[in-house]
């Protein structure tokens, strides 16, 4: 690779047990690749001492610049401190300006300092403290030539004297290139496909990746240049090629979700939804919800889990799930006509589904149904076995019905 390997380690067994998600290693990422800076790797290290020396001392050996987070508190499974300065062969000693500071940040809360907090103050001879923005101080030091960085845990804390304190000094010593992202929301086709489609748009200084999640392909343009003009401008032009590429499977730019695609077509032709949901249960509707203005295109939804409840609710003739069973296209057909009708909208979209765990009344786990009413009377309506867990099922089949929702709005 080159330029700088900068490296950032998570320290904390609560990560690497899993009980706590690490969005400290994802923050600080974002942060570098927006300098130039993207990490080479991400290492967790649970607490224990010899294991955070060997960590840690393997990636000093590799790296131009790590950055930690985690192990700065007063408890004795903080031992980050101990593991740095076992790496540099140096004594943790007493710094009396950081002790002093301790004491005077819990003397203005009108707070008692617990004794051990004192712990908090003994730096690696040699190293330099950040100031806390919380309780605990950072560390920065040269070990072996290699920038090392130690912050606090607390997100918060972290990002703080990371913003203020390390970011300059990685720039100031390896200096910068400005990076551009710009995101294309795919949705309708496969990640194979869109892959075939957009990898010959990358070039020398902008970078082409896509990946699958949340029901939805993003397809990632990434320019770097030393000129922040340059990068976006090569972003700006690869948007443009890539959404002509891929034409009416983009659901959305950047930020822009494809319940937002949704909701803007929807009020720029002066229309409105209703839904009808057994599968997702009340997951469609809740997406649009949660984009702002909703209630100039939301008319409502019903949940119709049980299947005694999808005729009565939606006012659906019962005979349909009696002859095609409650998870079917019929049935889901039915369920869009009639949800558009009974609640007074312009378009009706319905779920239905097998989530398993099991096959049900002879319709194959993960096997699912969505379908659109449009205005004059049409109706369109898709059928697939799709994989993953209930959760995964519920948003891949939301997205599927706003999909098809949004193709029918464009075409």
């Amino acid at each position: 690779m080159t330029g700088p390997r900068v490296a950032v380690a998570s320290i904390g067994s609560e990560v690497t047990e899993g009980s706590q998600v690490d969005t400290n290693a994802a923050a600080l990422s974002q942060k570098l690749h927006e300098v130039g800076l993207s990490p080479w790797v991400h290492l967790a290290l649970r607490d224990d001492l010899d294991e955070l020396v060997t960590g840690l001392g393997w990636l000093v050996d590799r790296s131009d610049a790590v950055i930690c987070g985690g192990g700065l508190g007063p408890t004795p499974d903080d031992l980050t401190r101990e593991a740095l300065a076992s790496v540099a062969g140096v004594d943790l000693v007493a710094d009396r300006m950081v002790e002093d500071a301790l004491i005077e940040g819990f003397a203005q809360r009108g707070v008692r300092m617990p004794a051990s907090n004192l712990r908090q103050a003994r730096m690696p001879e040699g190293s330099t403290p950040l100031e806390a923005v919380g309780t605990a101080p950072g560390v920065a030091m040269d070990i072996g030539g290699a920038l090392v960085y130690a912050l606090p845990g607390v997100p918060w804390e972290l990002e703080a004297i990371f913003d203020r304190d390390v970011l300059p000094a990685l720039q100031e010593r390896f200096g910068t290139a400005a990076t551009v992202r710009r995101i294309v929301r795919v949705a309708g086709i496969s990640e194979a496909r869109v892959g075939e489609l957009v990898e010959p748009v990358g070039t020398d200084g902008l970078d082409v990746a896509w990946l699958s999640g949340s029901g939805e392909i993003r397809v990632l343009l990434t320019a770097t240049d030393p000129d922040l003009e340059v990068a976006r401008a090569r972003a700006g032009a690869a948007l443009e090629e890539v959404t002509s590429i891929l034409g009416p499977a983009v659901s959305g730019i950047d930020g822009v979700s494809l319940e937002e695609s949704v909701s803007v077509l929807l009020r720029e032709r002066g229309e409105t939804v209703a839904f009808a949901e057994s599968a997702t249960a009340g997951e469609v509707a809740a997406r649009l919800a949660g984009v702002p203005g909703a209630s100039d295109v939301l008319r409502g939804a019903v949940v119709v889990y049980a299947t005694d409840l999808k005729g009565p609710l939606t006012g659906m003739d019962p005979q349909v799930v009696t002859s095609h069973g409650p998870a079917s296209v019929a049935t889901t057909e039915a369920l869009a006509v009639a949800v558009r009708e009974r609640l007074g909208a312009n378009w009706g979209v319905a779920t239905t589904g097998v989530l398993g765990p099991g096959d049900w009344e002879g319709v194959a786990e993960g096997t699912t149904f969505w379908a659109v009413a449009s205005p004059d009377g049409r109706v369109r309506s898709h059928s697939v076995q799709m994989p993953g867990d209930r959760l995964t099922l519920r948003r891949r089949l939301g997205s599927a019905a706003l999909e098809l929702l949004r193709r029918e709005l464009t075409a």
